[in-house]
């Protein structure tokens, strides 16, 4: 658990701007949720006006952390990691939620990197026990280059 702690709160200093020195924009404890991510789940990148399906690269993770800000309760930072790694791939989606389920997208973020998207969405499908399964997608285009993250994650 240590890892997935320690990789999203610096994803979360990343995507809130915000100082190690400085205090936490984060309300709580983090949610963290064992899961995995589906065979469908992926990242790619390349030149935006290209076809880049056969350029996608399988994207793993068992676990997913959502973090709620003090301030504002309609904004969340979604992340995807593999529990127990410090080193894995990291993705985070953080945004601005429209509904109880939905949250619009406003930046990814990788490890020291983080990027407004052109466009990106969060659902969040809950059961009677809760959330259930967790889907995010979002595109940034940058430079001619075009990058595109999904991620589809089921509770276990």
């Amino acid at each position: 658990m240590r890892g997935l702690i320690t990789s999203a709160v610096v994803l979360a200093v990343v995507t809130a701007d915000v100082s190690p020195a400085a205090e936490s924009p984060f309300a709580g404890d983090p949610l963290v949720l064992h899961g995995s991510c589906s065979a469908d789940s992926h990242t790619v990148s390349g030149p935006a006006n290209t076809d880049l399906t056969q350029r996608q690269a399988r994207f793993f993770c068992d676990a997913a952390t959502i973090i709620e800000y003090k301030n504002d309760s309609n904004r969340l930072l979604i992340g995807f990691s593999n529990y127990e790694s410090q080193h894995d791939p990291i993705v985070s989606f953080d945004g601005e939620l429209s509904d109880a389920d939905r949250l619009v997208v406003t930046s990814v973020s990788k490890p020291r990197v983080s990027e407004e998207v052109d466009e990106g969405l969060c659902t969040i499908f809950r059961s009677a026990a809760g959330i259930s399964r967790i889907f995010c997608g979002a595109t940034v285009t940058n430079l001619g280059i075009k990058e595109v993250e999904m991620i589809n994650f089921f509770v276990h």
